[in-house]
């Protein structure tokens, strides 16, 4: 009997499969073995380091990480991933169910994969109540209408220097519509009431405050 390492090898090379229904089923068999009454999907991209120009998806890549003793610029590929979060009692972990690889440049291969990896993703979770975890590179109006189109509740950080607005008033003029409404400014942030909550952060028990408005004004 070969060791089970290498007939896994063997399976990922030679055999056919398709990695959506092994990330399908995974996720069926995370919903079976883990019921809850609301579910958190992450997504995030890692670089893969390739010394291959002729890899697929090859290519500069800045480090944003900043870890010790690496260079700002690295050559390798750019893997998206979703993932599932379980939680047992005080600790997470997350779960990834499948990845795929950003073969343009910027941030409109990495909103593309992320999309694609949704669209097969998102059906299993309908009637359960879903978020979508990010970071700031994936705060897009287009992965966000997406998700939100698609019943899932957007949790992400922004940038500081990122502009918001509200939805602009309908006149019912004639025209083309406002595409943004008044700005949202720390003023208007400050005025609204913080929420405190405990949460279980990096290994210990920390307060975490933030503003949520009652309800989003049109302008």
């Amino acid at each position: 009997m070969e060791p089970p390492w290498n007939s896994y090898y063997k399976w990922l090379h030679f055999g056919k499969w398709s990695w959506v229904a092994l990330g399908r089923q995974t996720a069926r068999l995370a919903l079976q073995m883990f019921p809850r009454r609301r579910w958190f999907l992450m997504i995030d991209d890692t670089i893969v380091f390739r010394s291959s120009k002729k890899a697929p998806g090859s290519a500069i890549h800045h480090q944003h990480g900043r870890k010790t003793n690496r260079p700002t610029f690295v050559r390798g590929q750019c893997w998206v991933t979703v993932a599932l979060t379980l939680f047992k009692r005080f600790r997470s972990l997350g779960v990834p169910v499948l990845s795929r690889l950003a073969r343009q440049g910027g941030n409109s291969g990495k909103l593309v994969a992320a999309k694609t990896l949704l669209r097969v993703i998102v059906p299993l979770f309908q009637g359960v109540q879903t978020f979508l975890l990010v970071d700031s590179w994936y705060m897009r109006c287009t992965l966000i209408s997406y998700a939100l189109d698609h019943d899932l509740q957007v949790i992400g950080q922004v940038r500081r220097d990122t502009a918001l607005f509200h939805l602009p008033e309908r006149t019912g003029k004639r025209g083309r519509p406002r595409k943004y409404g008044e700005k949202v400014t720390a003023l208007w942030i400050d005025s609204l009431p913080e929420v405190s909550m405990e949460c279980f952060i990096y290994g210990k028990t920390q307060m975490v405050y933030y503003r949520l408005p009652l309800s989003w004004p049109a302008s």
